[in-house]
């Protein structure tokens, strides 16, 4: 595309300068021609002169007087590079780009409907989750509790029958002189010291 419109922008160029050509030979253009390449030179030569730090040599008298004398002519038209890509060549080039891209695709509202449709879907999937880890936790507590109230009530039931078996042994070692002597010694071991009696 940039080659053809480099290749567009040449020919027309072209055109012009062969137009500007037949005009400078209509109006006898030679001495022109060279008149001008005299003024390009002198201006060239006092540019470098300035640059190198010399003053320019001052134009001649003779010169001064001419450019005075001489109406001023109208100067020939040169040939203008033309812009980059303008005129009727960028116009068609982007007419050629305009119709070489698609045209952009919107998406129906159906898949709109559909992506929301896939999010309700991926919440209800981790409520569902939610709800699965809830119902497991609560089997495990329920377990943890009849646990908890089995031993409970096990301690409960056997608290009485301990009691009456505990009751049973001591009224037993009682009845034994031997047991009887040996509780009298714990009751001075174990018990309160006599001094505080």
């Amino acid at each position: 595309m940039v080659v053809l419109a480099f290749a567009g922008q040449m020919v027309r160029g072209l055109l012009e300068a062969r137009k500007a050509k037949g005009e400078h030979e209509a109006t006898g253009g030679d001495a022109e021609t060279e008149r001008r390449t005299q003024e390009v030179q002198a201006q060239i030569r006092r540019q470098i002169a300035e640059r190198r730090g010399q003053l320019p040599a001052a134009p001649a008298a003779s010169d001064l007087e001419s450019e005075r004398a001489a109406p001023p002519r109208a100067r020939p038209e040169t040939t203008q590079m033309p812009e980059p890509l303008g005129g009727p060549l960028g116009r068609m080039l982007e007419d050629l780009q305009r119709r070489a891209q698609p045209a952009p695709v919107v998406p129906p509202p159906v898949f709109a409907e559909q992506r929301n449709a896939g999010a309700e879907l991926e919440r209800q999937q981790q409520l569902a989750d939610q709800m699965r880890s809830l119902a497991e936790t609560r089997v495990l507590v329920q377990r943890r509790a009849a646990s908890a109230s089995a031993a409970q009530q096990a301690t409960a039931e056997a608290e009485p029958a301990q009691r009456t078996a505990a009751r049973g042994r001591l009224l037993g070692d009682l009845r034994d002189p031997q047991a009887l002597k040996r509780a009298f010694v714990m009751r001075e071991v174990l018990g309160v010291p006599v001094g505080l009696r």
